[in-house]
This record gives C-alpha cells, sequence and structure tokens, in this order.
C-alpha cells in the first residue's frame, strides 16, 4: 500500500533511523558529559575540597548539563 510519502517500510525505515541518530548523540553528548564530571571528582579526589573548587564545579556541571541538552536536541 504506497502513501504520498513513500510506502509504509520506507516510513518506517526513516523513523528508526531517525530514532537511532537520536540515540547516537545521546550516547555521544552522555560519554563527553561522563567525562567532565571524572575529571570534576578526580579535582576533588586530588585537591580536597574547597569553596573556589566547588563553585568551579557547580558551574561546570551545569554547563556540562546544558552543553549536552543543547547537543542532543539540536537537528
Amino acid at each position: 500500500m504506497a502513501t504520498p510519502n513513500g510506502s509504509l517500510q520506507d516510513q518506517i525505515l526513516a523513523n528508526r533511523q531517525k530514532t537511532w541518530d537520536g540515540l547516537g548523540r545521546l550516547l555521544f553528548w552522555g560519554t563527553i558529559y561522563a567525562l567532565l564530571l571524572t575529571l570534576v571528582t578526580a579535582l576533588h579526589a586530588v585537591n580536597g575540597p574547597s569553596v573556589g573548587l566547588g563553585i568551579f564545579s557547580a558551574i561546570v556541571i551545569i554547563g556540562g548539563f546544558v552543553a549536552v541538552v543543547i547537543g542532543v536536541s539540536r537537528k
């Protein structure tokens, strides 16, 4: 059965490709965010807790999360 936008199989294939593309972007940006969190954890382990490092860490974690959301939602 053909539809104006192609066959049903073509539509299903296009939908799956979009799903895997989104999942791939999420894995890519999520990996970068995980590395960022690892770096912050290592800095705290080496230097010990301090106010300056805590503020820096909060900014980096929030900025990294925003970057992941923007990176994943981009087309």
